[in-house]
């Protein structure tokens, strides 16, 4: 698959990777269309931190192609769009969110 990556400060590439396989819990999404927003743009100048190479475009829509064993309410071929701002509670790196300090 295609993935638009942020591989140091101010370097990004379109680059070939492997495609996940979904985890119990997820769903694997073919992509149809991406925005690059504010974020994105702050990663690639340095302004927040981040580990590269690092994949960017975190607002998407896009078709279901697999299913992970756990999940229920979404089918393979399915329509869907990705909001990473609403918060599912079993993330470890947001215990508290939202409303509570990380450490």
């Amino acid at each position: 698959m295609k993935a638009m990556r942020l591989e140091s400060i101010g370097k990004l590439f379109v680059r070939e990777i492997e495609t996940p396989v979904p985890g119990p819990d997820d769903l694997l999404v073919r992509v149809e269309a991406c925005g690059i927003c504010g974020t994105d743009r702050h990663l690639l100048h340095g302004e927040f931190p981040s580990a590269p190479p690092v994949t960017l475009g975190h607002e998407f829509c896009g078709i279901v192609e697999a299913i992970g064993a756990d999940v229920k309410g979404f089918t393979v071929g399915a329509r869907i769009t990705g909001d990473p701002n609403i918060y599912c509670g079993r993330c470890p790196a947001m215990p508290g969110w939202p409303g509570q300090s990380l450490p």
